[in-house]
């Protein structure tokens, strides 16, 4: 009987961008466009010229953002810190893992350094959302409460894309499946301390799947039985989930069920931001005794800090970001930091209160909030979001992608290259050698 990561293997391989629907194609491609545009913002990161300079060396992929050239290696860990930095990049409810940064970090990295077409690249990418997503979902929300998904997921996606990338065949992807299982890493305890340090969980991860696929390239031998070995992947990060579950339904496509996001946090606090925007002309802030946001218990635990002081603190601030929600009516990156320093919002935020509602726990992808606001008059309004914008069933369109896309973009390279290179991103299919970025 085949291993799961022999099964994840042989599906990595059958991957072909003519067996693709027009549907996973199309939203390959945009997920492609929202990663660089993370990826080109994040790349400002005050932490970017130290870590440039410790990750040096020549090579053929783009440093995004920066736009020299490096190795891959490089290249993924770079670029996968710069796209998460930002907390905009896209994310998987149902894993709750976000597949972008990690996946295509290796996957272009390989894929410029190794002149692959546009088609080939898709392939790629399609390969690794569907391995690090699966897995992810597989471990499930007891995993989540100790173990960043992100770091540890996504090092199988990482694998899987720079396998795809790298013409492994089924056996030699299962075996950079396994390599990477062994060395994944990720754990949350960081944020009590409110660290700058989430981007390097998903960076390490993306490094380590690229490098895992080399590995196997060079016949390093790993555990087939990664997954539902007794001293394996599950049994130490989850061992209460069920292996099986990875396999399960093969022929479909979770990459279609992943979100981009439009606000500049965890998104987790996406549905709480959403319903503060549709409050933001039903109140006068300055007339409001008390807000009260009822929530689901992970965005409690993982956004539950109450006055951060730095950025990256106030992305994982729930009351804040509801607080900068309603005086703005807007939830920009501009939004964000400038709030930090906004006595009004500062006031606002001390009288947002925000609890778990049992009823609102494991309902994951819907991500339930209800927002209740009690004016100084008494009238009480009450807004209610499970399924923020973005969300498959509430997708941003085309023109709110580029949007975003290019005011991301626009402060690096100008309004006209941004369109340029929007354009580019989106027929990359018709690229015989990938080549997006030579124009910059």
């Amino acid at each position: 009987m085949k291993t799961i990561s022999e099964v994840l293997g042989e599906h990595v391989e059958s991957i072909t961008y003519k067996n693709l629907s027009s549907q996973v194609k199309k939203k390959t491609k945009e997920l492609l466009l929202d990663w660089i545009g993370c990826a080109v913002y994040g790349s400002r990161n005050k932490n970017m010229k130290f870590l440039t300079e410790k990750f040096s060396g020549e090579g053929e992929s783009t440093l995004i953002g920066l736009w020299n050239k490096t190795n891959p290696l490089s290249a993924a860990f770079l670029n996968s810190f710069s796209s998460h930095s930002t907390e905009l990049d896209d994310v998987h409810m149902g894993g709750i893992i976000h597949p972008g940064t990690v996946v295509n970090s290796a996957a272009l990295a390989l894929a410029e350094e190794q002149k692959k077409s546009g088609k080939e690249l898709i392939e790629a990418i399609v390969a690794g959302y569907e391995v690090c997503i699966r897995v992810a979902v597989a471990a499930g929300q007891e995993h989540y409460k100790i173990w960043h998904t992100t770091g540890t997921c996504g090092s199988f996606g990482a694998a899987a894309s720079a396998s795809k990338i790298q013409k492994l065949d089924s056996k030699e992807t299962a075996e950079a499946i396994g390599i990477a299982g062994v060395l994944t890493s990720g754990l949350w305890e960081y944020i009590k301390s409110g660290s700058s340090l989430k981007p390097l969980i998903p960076a390490h991860a993306s490094w380590l799947g690229a490098l895992a696929s080399m590995l196997s390239l060079k016949r390093i031998a790993s555990p087939l039985t990664i997954f539902e070995g007794s001293q394996g992947f599950m049994a130490g990060l989850a061992p209460n989930a069920s292996p099986k579950k990875i396999i399960e339904n093969l022929e479909a496509k979770e990459i279609l069920n992943v979100s981009i996001k439009p606000y500049p946090s965890c998104r987790h606090i996406h549905s709480s931001i959403e319903a503060a925007l549709k409050m933001h002309k039903k109140v006068e802030v300055n007339k409001v005794r008390k807000v009260e946001v009822e929530t689901y218990r992970e965005a409690v635990e993982v956004a539950g800090l109450r006055k951060p002081v730095t950025i990256e603190e106030a992305k994982f601030s729930l009351s804040h970001c509801v607080a900068a929600a309603l005086v703005n009516g807007s939830f920009t990156v501009k939004d964000l930091r400038s709030s930090l320093k906004d006595k009004e919002v500062l006031k606002l935020r001390d009288k947002v209160i925000v609890k778990v509602r049992e009823e609102f726990n494991n309902l994951l992808p819907k991500q339930p909030s209800l927002l209740r606001i009690e004016k100084e008059s008494g009238e009480v309004l009450e807004e209610f979001v499970d399924k923020p914008k973005g969300d498959p069933e509430n997708p941003l369109t085309i023109n709110e992608l580029k949007e975003k896309f290019i005011s991301l973009v626009e402060g690096n390279i100008g309004e006209e290259r941004s369109k340029t290179l929007f354009k580019k991103i989106m027929e990359i299919d018709s690229e015989k050698e990938i080549s997006i970025f030579e124009y910059i």
